[in-house]
C-alpha cells in the first residue's frame, strides 16, 4: 500500500523534497527488489493515481520508471481519487519514437462508493489466476435505483448489480498491458465507436447515457 498523498500538489512538504517526500519511492524500490529476488508477485494500491495531473510530475516520473523496471514482478496497480472509471496504460520510457514505445503495465482507477460528485456508487472485484496472480478480469458493480432511493429514502431498497465484465465489455483476449493498449489506442477510430460509447458511459458510472448520436 502506497501513501500517494505525498505527491498531492497541495502537499507543501514537496518544497523541500519534490522527487521523493518521506523517501517512499526508495522504500518501494527496496521492497520490489526483495520480492523480485524471492520470486514473489506484487500488487500496488493507493489513493491518487501516479499518472494523474494532481500528482507531482517529478514523483510520478520516478514512479513510472520504477514500474517499468519491475514490470515482471508487478501484477496490478489499483487507485481511486477521481471517483470515475478509467485506466492508464504505462509505456516504456526510452528514446524510441512514441508510437514504438511498448506498453509495460496497466493502472486501474476505480469508481467510488460515494455519490461525489454526481456519481453512481460503485465497487469492483478483481479476478486473478491462482499461483501466478496475473489478473484475468474484473467485475464492475453499480448501485441501481439511486434516483428512486433519493426520493423514497425510508421505504426504498437498493442493490449493487453487475454492470460489466472488463474483458467482455471491451472484447479483450486478456488483461495484459499489450492487449489493453491495443484496444485503448484505437478507441477513437470510427470503426471502434462502440468501445468509445461504452467507455464514456462507464467513465461517468452511469450518471448519463451516451449513444452514437451523442458523438456526432
Amino acid at each position: 500500500m502506497l501513501n500517494t498523498q505525498v505527491c498531492d500538489l497541495t502537499n507543501f512538504y514537496q518544497i523541500s523534497n519534490p522527487s521523493d517526500p518521506d523517501d517512499q519511492l526508495a522504500w518501494l524500490v527496496a521492497q520490489l527488489l526483495a520480492s523480485e529476488q524471492a520470486g514473489q508477485a506484487v500488487m500496488l494500491a493507493g489513493h491518487i493515481p501516479p499518472t494523474h495531473y494532481w500528482c507531482n510530475q517529478q514523483w510520478s516520473k520516478r514512479y513510472n520508471l520504477i514500474v517499468q523496471r519491475f514490470a515482471k514482478t508487478l501484477r496490478g496497480q489499483f487507485f481511486g481519487h477521481t471517483h470515475q472509471d478509467h485506466i492508464t496504460v504505462q509505456r516504456e520510457d526510452s528514446l524510441v519514437r512514441m508510437e514504438d514505445k511498448s506498453p509495460t503495465a496497466t493502472l486501474f482507477i476505480t469508481p467510488s462508493l460515494t455519490t461525489f460528485s454526481y456519481q453512481v456508487p460503485s465497487y469492483r472485484v478483481f479476478l486473478a489466476e491462482r499461483g501466478s496472480n496475473h489478473l484475468t478480469d474484473y467485475h464492475q458493480y453499480r448501485m441501481n435505483g439511486l434516483k428512486h432511493f433519493n426520493a423514497q429514502r425510508d421505504q426504498a431498497e437498493f442493490a449493487f448489480d453487475l454492470q460489466y465484465k472488463f474483458t467482455q465489455e471491451y472484447d479483450l483476449a486478456d488483461m495484459s498491458p499489450r492487449s489493453v493498449w491495443a484496444r485503448w489506442s484505437s478507441i477513437m477510430v470510427p470503426a471502434n465507436q462502440k468501445y468509445m460509447i461504452k467507455f464514456l458511459n462507464n467513465y461517468l458510472t452511469g450518471q448519463r447515457h451516451y449513444d452514437a448520436a451523442s458523438l456526432k
